[in-house]
């Protein structure tokens, strides 16, 4: 329980180093207005379901930001190179 703090804090910075917060934000206003107009007994059973669709929505988003930014930055190209091979 002591790390909690510290992971916390970690997942605050990946996303402010990769400009996910503000999309962060509207996912979330999109499950609570979600969870504000289903019944208690339906909300209840597709709560497992929101919080599987949440971690692949957030990592889609890390992947694409990811990959925009490794594009933007032109070090996926110096990744692709491998050396020749000796004969």
């Amino acid at each position: 329980m002591t790390r909690l703090p510290v992971l916390i804090k970690g997942e605050f910075d990946r996303l402010k180093k990769y400009n996910l917060f503000t999309t962060n934000m509207v996912v979330l206003v999109f499950w609570v207005l979600l969870a504000w107009f289903l019944e208690g007994e339906v909300l209840l059973e597709f709560i497992p379901s929101i919080f599987l669709m949440e971690s692949i929505m957030m990592t889609i988003l890390l992947v694409g930001a990811t990959l925009f930014y490794e594009k933007k930055e032109h070090t996926i190209n110096s990744i692709m190179v491998s050396p020749r091979q000796r004969k």
